[in-house]
């Protein structure tokens, strides 16, 4: 099974703090929340509760970790994944989502060069509306 240490010591994914210093620059650090969902593994929880410790000064006591973003939703909420489940159940839910391309997902055709300029259009796009 995976640990604790596992989830702690995982390494930031390359764009990570590109992309988090995008987020901050558009809506404000201080509008900005670290959302994650532990898996059922035993130790993911506290492990990815450290990884933020670790990894994302200022993020300490900002982050909420659980599987349900959605209930994060509203029409002020901008939810920014890599999975398209969570972004679709948080649209739903009356929030705005936009998906980060990666292999995994739908927007996987963007080229990794790509990825934060079209994640920057995704969210003003989701800023500015219809």
């Amino acid at each position: 099974p995976l640990d604790e240490h596992f989830w702690t010591t995982l390494e930031p994914l390359p764009d990570c703090f590109d992309i988090l210093r995008l987020v901050e620059r558009l809506f404000g650090r201080d509008n900005v929340c670290i959302l994650s969902s532990p898996s059922r593994e035993p130790g993911s929880l506290a492990g990815k509760r450290r990884w933020i410790a670790r990894h994302l000064a200022g993020y300490e006591r900002r982050f909420l970790l659980g599987p349900c973003k959605h209930f994060c939703a509203g029409p002020d909420a901008v939810l920014v994944d890599d999975f398209d489940d969570n972004v679709a159940a948080f649209v739903a839910a009356g929030g705005k989502a936009v998906l980060v391309a990666r292999p995994w997902n739908a927007d996987h055709a963007v080229p990794p060069d790509q990825r934060l300029a079209d994640l920057e259009r995704k969210l003003r796009a989701a800023i500015d509306g219809p």
